[in-house]
């Protein structure tokens, strides 16, 4: 994407928030929260363009939206809810659809203990003093391959991010698969906020439950996102 089109971007997520979130964010922040719920309807009527781009380009155009928020000073995950798209079947995924945001329906069948991860680590070159950040995925941790200075390898780990994930398995409701069928199911990954104690109610087996999130077609790993 060319600069141009990044910044744009970024600016209409800053006049969005400006113009019609301000109050959400404050009592977000007044509360101790770390995430910014917004509704999919909200940012449609503001600019449809975004909102679309959003739907086809989720982790790039949510990028834009946390830096947005960066930018105003505000220290919020921002999180999309209630997608006016239409909600789908998990016998209905298909490969197009696959890193784009979508909703879906099911039952949750069973909860994962929350666990941790790193998420980034800070890295200090032990001969310039130079550091580094470094954003994790995966289970292996990256380091950096070279530093401005021109020392390779042996960098020294300052500072680790550590964050919380659990898994959801989510199967379709009974009532939306023929007698004959078995019911099929996916998993949902959670991150952050989403494993808070407060939400477990929520989580709980047995549960009905509409998911926004990004699908991915992958091996479930802590640091790569399905759901």
């Amino acid at each position: 994407m060319e600069e141009e089109t990044k910044i744009n971007y970024i600016e209409s997520f800053e006049q969005f928030f400006q113009d019609n979130y301000i109050e959400n964010i404050q009592k977000a922040i007044h509360s101790g929260k770390k995430s910014l719920y917004l509704k999919f309807s909200d940012l449609s009527q503001f600019n449809s363009e975004l909102a679309g781009k959003l739907l086809d380009s989720p982790d790039e155009i949510l990028h834009f939206s946390f830096e947005a928020l960066q930018n105003l000073q505000f220290n919020l995950k921002p999180r999309i809810t209630k997608l006016t798209t239409g909600i789908y079947k998990v016998k209905e995924l298909r490969a197009e659809l696959v890193d784009k945001l979508i909703q879906i329906r099911g039952i949750i069948k069973k909860t994962s203990k929350v666990k941790q991860e790193t998420i980034k680590t800070i890295f200090e070159c032990p001969s310039c003093g130079t550091t580094k950040i470094i954003h994790q995925k995966g289970t292996l941790k990256k380091e950096p391959k070279i530093c401005s200075c021109g020392r390779k390898g042996h960098f020294t780990v300052i500072s680790e991010e550590i964050g919380d994930y659990q898994n959801l398995d989510i199967e379709e409701l009974s009532e939306e698969i023929e007698t004959t069928e078995q019911p099929q199911k996916i998993k949902s990954l959670l991150k952050g906020e989403l494993c808070s104690n407060s939400l477990d109610e929520l989580k709980s087996p047995g549960t009905k439950v509409n998911v926004v999130g990004i699908y991915r077609f992958l091996n479930a790993q802590p640091n790569q996102n399905q759901y």
